[in-house]
């Protein structure tokens, strides 16, 4: 996807960093590409905590699927990737929300359930 066309691979980027950011137990740089209202309902310092303690052992992920959403202009929003996750020995399978505000890609759900996830139901999902 990244291959086709810049937007693409800024998406590719931003969601590539993010997961290497949990492998590598960055909790700062995830919590930093989480989306504002993420970071409305869970502050920084509890994340951080919670992360910390947490023993979240991602040690891989593959994308599967990848659903784009656009709007009027026809440049992308909204994604929902359905992925592949490794983490302590098991194997799940979930979908990772992401959102696009002011030009910047940012995860709103990461699709692992050991993560704390924001209480919102994603405005793109309800307009």
């Amino acid at each position: 996807m990244a291959q086709r066309d810049q937007k693409s691979a800024e998406f590719t980027k931003a969601v590539e960093l993010y997961y290497q950011s949990l492998q590598k137990k960055d909790w700062p740089t995830s919590y930093d590409m989480r989306t504002v209202e993420f970071k409305y309902d869970v502050s920084k310092d509890l994340y951080l905590k919670q992360m910390a303690d947490s023993g979240e052992n991602l040690t891989s992920y593959k994308v599967l699927g990848i659903r784009l959403y656009g709007d009027a202009s026809g440049d992308n929003t909204a994604a929902e990737i359905i992925m592949e996750f490794h983490e302590s020995g098991m194997v799940s399978y979930s979908c990772a929300r992401w959102i696009k505000r002011g030009g910047v890609w940012m995860c709103d759900e990461p699709g692992l359930s050991g993560l704390l996830t924001s209480t919102r139901i994603p405005d793109w999902i309800t307009k």
